[in-house]
């Protein structure tokens, strides 16, 4: 790929952005290579039957959800090797895509934590700012860890959201007496849109505490990342965006912090490392993943006294047994009140 003028970083995108959980060092392509030599077929194949075959030999043991990044994994790097047009995209293949319909109903994702286990506590996340300095005294990089860190534990969103959270329309609306009352946001590209699109507007009021409000730290974010010279705000045009039109792409709020370089956008795996971090450094148990705020901060927010409407309209859910069977682990679900509430 590289011989024939892809960037590296689009190569390593290629092949090392499906990560296997269970091994860091393991990769989904990886496993494609070894089913490919074990049965001696070409690796740079794209023959969709040689894909299916391997669809169909890890849905056994493993479910729908694996063979689908299987999947996008492969079909991903076929198209940048081989510049697919449309309807020869591996993806769009009719075995493949019934292979996967069909996944979704008999191997369907099972959620990552019980049904009656609760949601890790976000009083840990909050606790461990209250106790760290105030934002004018924080750097950039720690005043980025600390926006990434409260954002997802309040608003219910993916890591990839917060990757995709516009600069441009942000707006902190303010009560008669001019204090600032909530933060007004979009989202870009999200997943559930799939395309470049921004979603409606939403809102995250003011916490009690302004030692460790989101509303406050994204605005002193904002001013502190505002530089254009030392802050590219907007999306470079590679790896996942190659093939999109980035006149329409937002500026972003979540940035690098590199020292003596311009620093970028920063992307969904870099703001789960830095949420990882905060998370263990605030006592959360090592067994949740950085991904794990969407869970604790929907549960968070039940137990808090907001509405069911407004959580699954913050989170952009579209199902509400998807919610109720990976994201609601709120103490009141535990005790069966929320059905009864509803």
């Amino acid at each position: 790929m590289i011989a024939r003028g892809f960037a590296a970083d689009v190569v390593n995108h290629a092949l090392k952005r499906w990560n296997n959980q269970q091994d860091s060092q393991d990769s989904y392509w990886r496993h494609w290579k070894r089913y490919c030599a074990e049965n001696g077929f070409n690796p740079l194949s794209d023959d969709p039957m040689q894909v299916a075959g391997l669809l169909a030999k890890y849905e056994v043991t493993h479910g729908f959800k694996f063979i689908e990044k299987l999947k996008v994994a492969i079909s991903t790097f076929m198209e940048l090797l081989y510049d697919h047009s449309e309807r020869e995209r591996i993806a769009l293949h009719p075995l493949i895509k019934s292979q996967l319909a069909g996944s979704r109903k008999t191997k369907p994702s099972q959620p990552r934590h019980a049904a009656d286990e609760d949601a890790w506590d976000i009083g840990l996340i909050l606790k461990y700012w209250t106790e760290q300095p105030p934002d004018a005294e924080l750097t950039i990089k720690d005043l980025g860890h600390k926006l990434v860190s409260l954002w997802l534990s309040c608003s219910s969103s993916r890591v990839s959201d917060l990757a995709h959270l516009c600069r441009d329309t942000i707006t902190f609306p303010c009560d008669g007496r001019a204090v600032i009352t909530a933060v007004r946001f979009q989202y870009w590209f999200t997943k559930e849109l799939a395309r470049p699109v921004r979603t409606r507007f939403m809102l995250i009021p003011v916490g009690p505490e302004e030692r460790c409000c989101v509303v406050h730290t994204l605005q002193r974010y904002l001013q502190a990342t505002s530089d254009s010279h030392r802050f590219q705000h907007f999306l470079q045009q590679k790896g996942k965006y190659m093939a999109i039109d980035m006149s329409q792409a937002p500026p972003l709020v979540v940035m690098t912090c590199h020292k003596g370089r311009q620093q970028w956008p920063l992307g969904a795996e870099r703001i789960s490392s830095w949420m990882q971090n905060i998370m263990q450094l605030a006592g959360v148990p090592s067994k949740y993943t950085g991904g794990s705020g969407r869970m604790a901060s929907a549960s968070f927010l039940l137990d808090s006294g907001f509405t069911l409407e407004y959580v699954l309209g913050l989170g952009r859910w579209q199902s509400m047994t998807i919610f109720k069977r990976h994201y609601d682990r709120s103490k009141k679900a535990n005790l069966g009140l929320s059905a009864q509430a509803e």
